[in-house]
């Protein structure tokens, strides 16, 4: 939907983003708002985190994802890091519960925990005290990327968990809390595997799971083309 800008955001952003040569945004949907405002171009260019796991390329032997014949390897991330995302959670942590025990019994995966910061262990030990059999990992960006690339698929809601999980190539389901992962996964141009986490329902959660998880091999080449253009 348009984005009002009133009169005097107006002017300020007028006086203001003529001053730069350059000027970039993440997501069409800033580039569209922004763009009116000066007479430059703004180029939308995608997180740089995003270039990491090929930056990492020469490690990619230390963890490969799981042969087709193998048990599903599937990550797991969920928000804890503000009032927003923590009642959001609140509501939502039963569907995940439902949601992730129910594929996990079809498919017999094995559920990784990726912990970005340090408040998500607790997330982590709820979903297990919900009957999800997993294992938690963390660490810093080159220890996470290693792990992302050994997974068949991945969901999850931070921002960032995703990129660097699609800097491998590993087919995501974003589950968003906020309009920038729906804006990244328009730019990987996989808007279908990004769901709103207001009101998301367990059903629709296994869904994406099930078509992800089964066309996973094709995500992984058009994630390698999305992020080679």
């Amino acid at each position: 939907d348009p984005v009002p800008i009133d009169a005097d955001a107006a002017a300020r952003l007028g006086k203001f983003l003529p001053m730069f040569e350059l000027v970039t945004v993440r997501d069409n949907l800033s580039q569209r708002v922004l763009q009116p405002f000066t007479d430059r171009s703004v180029r939308t260019i995608p997180d740089p985190a995003l270039f990491l796991g090929s930056l990492r390329a020469s490690k990619r032997a230390a963890h490969t994802p799981p042969a087709p014949e193998a048990p599903l390897r599937v990550g797991l991330n969920l928000a804890l890091h503000g009032p927003y995302s923590e009642a959001l959670l609140r509501r939502n942590l039963p569907t995940f519960i439902e949601a992730f025990r129910t594929y996990q019994r079809e498919s017999g995966c094995e559920y990784v925990y990726f912990q970005h910061s340090e408040a998500e262990w607790k997330i982590a030990d709820l979903l297990s005290q919900g009957g999800v059999t997993l294992r938690k990992v963390g660490g810093g960006p080159d220890e996470l990327i290693l792990q992302y690339r050994g997974l068949s698929f991945h969901v999850c809601q931070m921002l960032h968990s995703s990129i660097l999980a699609m800097s491998t190539d590993c087919p995501t389901v974003g589950i968003a809390y906020d309009l920038k992962s729906h804006g990244f996964f328009e730019m990987m141009g996989l808007p279908e595997n990004c769901l709103s986490a207001e009101g998301v329902a367990a059903q629709a959660i296994l869904n994406v799971m099930r078509r992800v998880g089964s066309g996973r091999d094709h995500l992984r080449q058009h994630i390698g083309a999305r992020r080679g253009e």
